[in-house]
């Protein structure tokens, strides 16, 4: 309780919820939405969102923009395989150094995310292999500290797209908890 949190891209809210109620009334949550967020009713339901909640700040800019050093936590749910896969790893590092930047020396991160599997079209897919995952990470400065299990599925076998309707919206998904040193 009492922590900051920032929401990466937190899209419909559903982690926001989830972290809004983990820090408390004490806590804060920033929910960043980026601008295209705005196209959408100007941002109105993340605003509706926040006053629903009452500890939930929407941010409606690019990371990068969020004060550096100003969070203990950091979560990113489903988005790194798209800075990775459409963006290059240029855009993956650039992902990861706003996430890095905006943590606290000490401060922590969850990075989860569709896991993929290496020779297999993974941008199609919507998918990123965690070992692709992990090196990007350590490149950024992360140090790593679990590889989390609890998301995993072992039924899907990861040649699907995290789309297809047969998985059900349940795919094996990896979880890293990371350090800013």
């Amino acid at each position: 309780e009492g922590w900051t949190v920032v929401d990466v891209s937190a899209g419909g809210g559903w982690f926001t919820r989830v972290i809004s109620a983990a820090v408390g009334p004490e806590g804060k949550v920033l929910a960043q939405f980026g601008e295209r967020a705005l196209q959408n009713n100007n941002g109105q339901t993340q605003r509706d969102l926040a006053a629903q909640l009452g500890n939930v700040e929407p941010v409606f800019t690019e990371l990068s923009e969020v004060a550096p050093n100003s969070a203990d936590a950091a979560l990113t749910a489903l988005n790194f395989h798209d800075a990775y896969n459409f963006r290059g790893e240029e855009g993956a590092q650039a992902f990861l150094k706003a996430i890095y930047d905006v943590l606290k020396p000490g401060g922590v991160a969850a990075i989860i995310d569709h896991e993929g599997t290496e020779g297999l079209d993974n941008a199609d897919l919507h998918r990123l292999p965690a070992a692709t995952a992990r090196a990007q990470l350590e490149k950024a400065g992360f140090e790593i500290l679990q590889l989390s299990e609890a998301l995993d599925n072992p039924a899907d076998d990861h040649t699907l797209s995290v789309r297809d309707p047969s998985l059900e919206r349940a795919t094996d998904q990896f979880m890293f908890i990371v350090r800013k040193p």
